[in-house]
Parts: structure tokens; C-alpha cells; sequence
């Protein structure tokens, strides 16, 4: 696999003399250049741009599906695309979740591509920050352009890259101290790296969220919020069940099928009040299996919305202009882009401040927070570790019960 190449450095004289020789035989050819001042500079000016300039990684060849290494296969001889297609099988079962799993391939994505051929007993602390620069500077897979990311977005990949590393460790498939000698290399310091700095996400104001909301159809508008007055992350938000929601007391507890941390061995409970409860008051005729809030029905809002406001008469030919077999029909559920989209359109077309669903709860927690204190904050947004949650779980569901009936 190609390894990030260094810059090509050449000294001026070198430049100039390859300028003089490339007119000489320009002239040598007959051709009739009328060279000023202006035109020699500006064409050495390219030239020695185009020498001294560092070239870009060079596309890898396409990585082939790597069979994953016997049990009795020599650790010295495995290359690091078998290492990675070994630890996609354990992966698949650790994380019930996509989320972290797909972090992970985000990761592993540059290694596997320039170095997915070398041997892992050959690769080290500056290999792996040969990959941090990668990911700094952008790269190209296969074709595909990769942009770089932010300063604390590579401290994470590189994190998750040793944690590979370290799994590959344990299973006996890299060198003993391999994991100890990636955790040498430091994370990017702040000020110290070319990696783009990205402010924190925060709270957004509860006054532009209810400017954006006439702006959305009734469908996202109430999923919003429901986020906003619950905390809940948008995921969590978006794929909403009746059969996940136990409705039984007078605060209602939501159970995602499947969330974040569930392969820490945490469970999350989300509490559900009275505000929130209207919210979903409409959508509760749905089937069981079937989510809350349907991307299908709120394009079928729209068009509805946007025939009411026509000022012309409908012309027969328009009455039903949907196909029998679109080549893209919406899902049942939201996506995450189609949600953070239409937000984001809604807040452009209409000169509102730009936000995104992430915020809402971040929202939810200061507000929680300003009321209840920390402890509240925590039991509703689920943030504490698996061993304080078996301990203070009682407690916590209490204060979080309290906190949604008199807010949420």
C-alpha cells in the first residue's frame, strides 16, 4: 500500500535551468514567443510552484475482500488487512449499535488502505501518526475524495485505532507490546496542528427553535419537540415506537430498541411527561412495530400543504403525479441527514440562525440542570458509567421521573 510520499524539493537553479531549456526548444521548433519581463517571471512562478508544492497522497489501489486469518495463523506473518477483517467479525457482535461500529470503520479506513498490505509486526508509533496526518490533510480511497477533519475528530479516530490495535493485542494476533508502543503517540495539542479547531457544541436558544418550527412540516416539527422537551438524542427521537414506550404511569418510560451505550452493558430509560406526551397524542393509532413519526407522511404533508396554498386550479394530469415504482421514495423513519437537512434548510430559506438536533439536547440538560442540579441531568440524558448506574439507577429514575412531570 502507498505510504503518504514527502514533498519533491529541488533547488531554484535547477527550476530556472529546466525554464531556459524549455524555451530553447520552443525556439528551436520555430515558434514565435514574444517574451516580456511579466511572462518569464509568471511562467518560473508555475514552475517552481508546481516543483515545491507537496503533491497529494496518491490514490491506493483497491483493497480486496481480505478472508479473515485461521486460529493456528502466525501473528509474524499477518498483514493488517487481516488483522481488520478479523476484528470486523468481533465487532459485529460488541457493538448491537452502528454507531460506534461505523466510528470504527471511519477510523481504520486510511490505515487499511495504505498500510492494509504491510505486516503488523512491521507497523508503529510513526506509522500511526503517519495516518494522523492523513486524516489532518485529507486523502483518497478508491476514488473518493476524503476532506480533513478537526483537531479533536482525529484525537478520536487515533483513540479508536489503538483500540483495534490493543484488541489485536489480546487476541493474539499482533506483537505483545505493539498496543503500549501506539499508546506513545500523543494526541494533536491545541495551536501545535494544521487540524481545524471546531467550537463545542452547545445549547441553541429555545426562541430560534420555535421560529424554525412553522417552517417544517407538522410531523418533524413534533419530533423537535419531543427532543427539546425530553433530551433525548435525535436517533433516539427519530426511530421512536409504540411498542418501545411503556405508558403505564402518569410519566411515560421509552426503551430504544437499541442506543449508544448498550454494548457497555447500560440500559436507557427515557422519561417521557406530560408536554412531551401531547406531543405524541396524534401518532399514537400507529402499529406497534411502526415509528411515531413517518418520513413518508410528512412528504404526503407537504404536497397537501403546498395544493391548499395553490392559487390555480389543479389541472387533471396533476391530481396524482407519484410513480408505481420511484427509483427514491422516502423510508418509514427520518434519516439523520434528511432530519439535520430540513432544519438546515428551513433555518437558509428563512434567514434564522442555523442549528442542528444535537443542540435540542443540549438544550433539555441546561435547562434540567438549572432546575434540578447535575443528578437530574444525568439520570435523563444517561451520561453516568455502568458501575454508578447499578448503585444510584433507584435514585436517579426518581429525580429524572420528578424533573420530566414538572417540565417535560
Amino acid at each position: 500500500m502507498n505510504e503518504p510520499p514527502s514533498p519533491i524539493v529541488e533547488d531554484i537553479s535547477s527550476a530556472i535551468a529546466i525554464h531556459r531549456a524549455s524555451l530553447d526548444r520552443d525556439r528551436k521548433r520555430g515558434a514565435q514567443q514574444a517574451e516580456s519581463p511579466l511572462q518569464v517571471l509568471s511562467t518560473m512562478g508555475k514552475a517552481l510552484k508546481r516543483i515545491f508544492s507537496p503533491q497529494p497522497p496518491p490514490q491506493p489501489t483497491a483493497t480486496p475482500i481480505v478472508e479473515p486469518p485461521a486460529n493456528d495463523r502466525d501473528p509474524a506473518t499477518l498483514t493488517i488487512a487481516e488483522m481488520l477483517a478479523a476484528w470486523r467479525i468481533y465487532a459485529g457482535k460488541h457493538y448491537p449499535a452502528k454507531g460506534e461500529f461505523t466510528m470504527v470503520e471511519a477510523a481504520i479506513r486510511p490505515l487499511e488502505a495504505y498500510y492494509g498490505g504491510e505486516l503488523v509486526a512491521d507497523f508503529g508509533p510513526k506509522k500511526l501518526k503517519a495516518v494522523q496526518e492523513l486524516m489532518v490533510k485529507g486523502y483518497q480511497v478508491n476514488g473518493k475524495q476524503y476532506r480533513g477533519a478537526s483537531r479533536r475528530h482525529v484525537n478520536a479516530q487515533t483513540m479508536r485505532i489503538k483500540r483495534v490495535f490493543k484488541w489485536a493485542v489480546s487476541d493474539e494476533l499482533a506483537p505483545a507490546g505493539l498496543a503500549h508502543s501506539l499508546s506513545s503517540v500523543a494526541g494533536l495539542k491545541y495551536g501545535r496542528t494544521i487540524a481545524p479547531e471546531l467550537a463545542p457544541i452547545g445549547p441553541v436558544d429555545e426562541a430560534v427553535v420555535e421560529a424554525t418550527l412553522p417552517h417544517l412540516s407538522a410531523i418533524m416539527a413534533a419530533m423537535v419537540k419531543l427532543q427539546l422537551l425530553t433530551g433525548m438524542r435525535p436517533g433516539e427521537a427519530r426511530k421512536v415506537r409504540p411498542c418501545d414506550v411503556d405508558r403505564s404511569g402518569d410519566v411515560w418510560k421509552y426503551r430504544p430498541r437499541k442506543h449508544k451505550t448498550e454494548h457497555w452493558g447500560k440500559t436507557r430509560v427515557i422519561f417521557i411527561g406530560p408536554r412531551a406526551q401531547e406531543v405524541l397524542l396524534p401518532y399514537l393509532d400507529r402499529d406497534p412495530e411502526s415509528f411515531y413519526f413517518s418520513a413518508r407522511e410528512s412528504r404526503l404533508w407537504w404536497f397537501a400543504k403546498r395544493r391548499l396554498e395553490r392559487k390555480s386550479a389543479v389541472q387533471p394530469s396533476q391530481l396524482d403525479r407519484s410513480k408505481d415504482k420511484p427509483q427514491r421514495a422516502p423510508g418509514k423513519g427520518f434519516s439523520r441527514i434528511g432530519y439535520s437537512q430540513a432544519i438546515a434548510r428551513a433555518c437558509k430559506t428563512h434567514d434564522i440562525p442555523h442549528w442542528h438536533p444535537n443542540q435540542l439536547r443540549h438544550t433539555a440538560a441546561t435547562k434540567v440542570r438549572a432546575q434540578f442540579g447535575l443528578e437530574a441531568a444525568q439520570a435523563i440524558l444517561g451520561h453516568s458509567r455502568a458501575d454508578v448506574t447499578q448503585v444510584y439507577a433507584e435514585r436517579d429514575s426518581a429525580k429524572g421521573i420528578e424533573a420530566m412531570g414538572a417540565i417535560g
